[in-house]
């Protein structure tokens, strides 16, 4: 039985979630180990996952902002249908609202919606028929974890 998207969408958001909140500190020494990397076969293509500190995936939006200092955990390209991308920063929730907001407004995209649940933020935006999702949490008290998702227009 073939994997489906959504399956591996959420095999990568749990291995995201848990490679920043177990290795996005100070100590350089608690990301040390290995990552994963993986692909699998979809109706679309070959999506592909990596989690470990590294970089932004091939392909991804330049008018998608992410911050300098931003702990790559876990980056995926998803073949016809967008990227997804995990990091900490050592900024707050509400300082990385304040980031996205002016930023993507900067990059041309209309004013986006921001929903606000506890110690958490979800913003949302839309431009030329693609969309740019952004979940922010702080429930360790010292990094901010941040989930991007942006889809390509369908």
């Amino acid at each position: 039985m073939k994997p489906t998207l959504t399956s591996f969408l959420l095999i990568g958001t749990l291995a995201a979630s848990t490679a920043i909140f177990t290795s996005c500190s100070d100590d350089d020494s608690a990301s040390a180990g290995g990552g994963v990397t993986g692909t699998v076969e979809t109706e679309g293509g070959t999506a592909k996952v990596s989690t470990s500190d590294l970089g932004l995936p091939d392909g991804w939006p330049a008018d998608v902002p992410v911050p300098a200092d931003a702990k790559v955990q876990m980056a995926m390209e998803m073949p016809g249908t967008g990227h997804r991308l995990s990091f900490g920063t050592q900024k707050s929730v509400a300082d990385m609202v304040a980031y996205y907001q002016a930023e993507m407004q900067k990059n041309g995209w209309p004013e986006g919606r921001v929903t606000e649940a506890g110690s958490s933020s979800m913003l949302s935006y839309e431009k030329e028929g693609r969309t740019a999702m952004m979940s922010l949490s702080n429930s360790s008290g010292i990094v901010t974890a941040v989930t991007i998702t942006s889809r390509n227009a369908q």
